[in-house]
């Protein structure tokens, strides 16, 4: 049976994973009882869409430098391939998982073939990469293969992105199905603690609370922003991200991902529904696709710089920001009370609102004791703020500007 091996040395050298040697001391744990022990062992690795499965699997794999490594991955495709990542480490292997390759190939006889020519050789690393992607024979193979790990040296990983599973997506059901036993593990990539992006950060003349606050610690999202030139835009890699995924997302899908990003904050359900009756049904499909997270009964894009993006490529941002104005200036005038209003602005805290004719931006402060006013004017300020991100002058019209302006009792201006 001819052999060959996908050598993690052949990647380049990484530079140093901040915040990831908890996760590497756990893998060599377990290859290290692979190895003594000789029983196989699965760990599953999830983790958002940048977050650095994969570099974390590399860096593994090149300190394992005396150890075989067979890796497969998955690809976006439309139509995923069958047994893609199987076929990728057949033709590295070649035998009869080879021989056995092509779509009509059974999921059981490929995991036999697998498992043989693992328990032939010296203890090995199997990777089976991004298998949010993976067609339903694949993941037959890893349910197969997470029963029967045991039986061949090999520490089999799999990683995935945890934020594109929805509900009914084929893998949520595989991880529920495999059984917690000592020879499966798992593992859960965070983001970058704000720390680890100031120390990223260090020496590069930006910002570190801004650029963390702009990537919530996403390592992608933060070294594509440090690399790039400007600070001030969206770096080209990034860009080409955001786009990519969301041109996989149905058109209803895409147009409510308009509607949430024209929001600086969140969006909540309510306005959403107000805004885009026709497409909500699709907040399902943007959920499951990454881009968007729950935030206590709202939406709102898992990363500034996605969301800074998404307006970027809107064909009718205006449009929807009028909408969005005039939606949530309906449901303020359901308000009931001034209390309730109160409450809310200090929750939003410090307001930048449109507060001149002119059309210059001012911060206002509204006095607290002095609150005479309706609660319909205090929501209509802090709906204005939210919407007017980035179109200065917009939203306001001349009837309302003298109530953000400080004409009105209860109002105070500071600068």
């Amino acid at each position: 049976m001819a052999r060959s091996t996908v050598s993690a040395s052949s990647v380049a050298a990484l530079p140093e994973l901040l915040e990831r040697s908890g996760e590497l001391a756990a893998l060599a744990r377990v290859m290290e009882a692979v190895r003594a022990s000789g029983s196989g062992a699965l760990c599953l690795i999830g983790g958002e869409a940048g977050v650095g499965k994969t570099a974390l699997v590399r860096r593994f794999c090149n300190q394992q430098s005396a150890t075989r490594v067979l890796w497969g991955a998955c690809d976006p495709l439309f139509t995923p391939q069958p047994l893609g990542p199987l076929m990728d480490i057949a033709s590295a292997v070649g035998g009869d998982l080879l021989r056995l390759g092509g779509s009509r190939a059974r999921p059981y006889e490929v995991t036999s073939a697998l498992l043989s020519e693992l328990r032939a050789g010296a203890p090995a690393i199997v990777v089976l990469e991004d298998l949010q992607w993976a067609d339903e024979a694949t993941l037959d193979v890893l349910r197969l293969l997470s029963g029967r790990v045991e039986s061949a040296s090999a520490l089999v990983i799999a990683t995935y992105r945890d934020d594109e599973l929805g509900r009914v997506h084929p893998l949520r059901f595989l991880l529920g199905e495999i059984p917690r036993h000592e020879s499966v593990s798992r593992i859960k990539l965070q983001p970058l603690s704000a720390a680890a992006v100031a120390a990223l950060a260090d020496g590069a003349g930006v910002d570190a609370r801004e650029l963390y606050r702009r990537t919530a610690g996403n390592p992608f999202f933060v070294t594509e922003a440090l690399a790039s030139a400007d600070a001030e835009q969206i770096p080209q890699t990034v860009r080409d991200a955001v786009l990519a995924r969301a041109a996989r997302l149905s058109p209803d899908a895409r147009a409510l991902l308009d509607a949430v990003a024209v929001v600086v904050q969140h969006a909540e359900l309510w306005l959403l529904e107000a805004v885009s009756p026709q497409q909500l049904s699709a907040l399902g499909e943007c959920l499951s696709s990454g881009m968007l997270a729950r935030q206590n009964g709202a939406v709102a894009f898992r990363h500034e710089l996605a969301r800074r993006q998404q307006v970027c490529d809107s064909e009718r941002p205006r449009e929807l920001r009028r909408r969005l104005a005039v939606g949530a200036e309906r449901r303020s005038a359901l308000a009931c009370r001034a209390s309730e209003a109160q409450h809310r602005l200090v929750v939003v805290g410090r307001l930048r609102v449109m507060c001149q004719p002119c059309c210059i931006r001012q911060p206002v402060r509204w006095a607290g004791e002095r609150l005479q006013h309706s609660p319909v004017e205090l929501q209509r300020a802090v709906w204005w703020d939210r919407f007017v991100d980035g179109e200065p002058g917009e939203l306001v019209p001349e009837c309302d500007r003298s109530v953000l302006a400080g004409q009105h009792p209860g109002t105070q201006a500071f600068s």
